[in-house]
């Protein structure tokens, strides 16, 4: 995918964020997002956010957001999502629990950490079914139980 969308390394600032405020392609958003974060994490984690708030593209676009976002203002980030009208999906929810697991976010408040939960119990079984694996992992690294 890089040599693909190669040119976007070539692009300036402002045409960057164009490509993001119009999101013609979703992969190539992606790529602009990931450029811009490397020149100005504030603007990438603005439209990042404004992104996941809308709840723009497939879930797996978001999760894609996340990761480019998440690292900058994980605070800002998750109260993005609690301002959602929409739900979260499983595989983002899921992705969500993972990255946190890993990153193991001790000082998180309990709203953000209720909120994941409270967003998996809404998923019918075949979906949690889907996301076990990373539910369990969350639920030991924040030593929550929500049945």
């Amino acid at each position: 995918m890089e040599d693909e969308y190669g040119y976007i390394r070539d692009k300036s600032t402002e045409e960057l964020i164009a490509i993001i405020e119009k999101k013609f392609n979703m992969d190539v958003t992606v790529e602009a997002m990931i450029e811009l974060s490397d020149r100005d994490e504030k603007k990438t984690l603005e439209l990042g956010i404004k992104l996941l708030k809308n709840n723009e593209g497939d879930t797996y676009f978001q999760a894609m957001i996340f990761d480019i976002i998440y690292s900058f203002d994980y605070c800002k980030v998750l109260e993005c999502l609690i301002g959602r009208d929409d739900n979260i999906e499983a595989y983002l929810i899921g992705h969500i629990m993972e990255i946190m697991a890993i990153r193991g976010e001790k000082e998180l408040h309990s709203e953000y950490i209720n909120y994941i939960i409270k967003q998996y119990c809404l998923l019918d079984a075949n979906e949690k079914n889907k996301i076990a694996e990373q539910y369990n992992d969350f639920v030991d690294e924040y030593k929550v139980s929500f049945k």
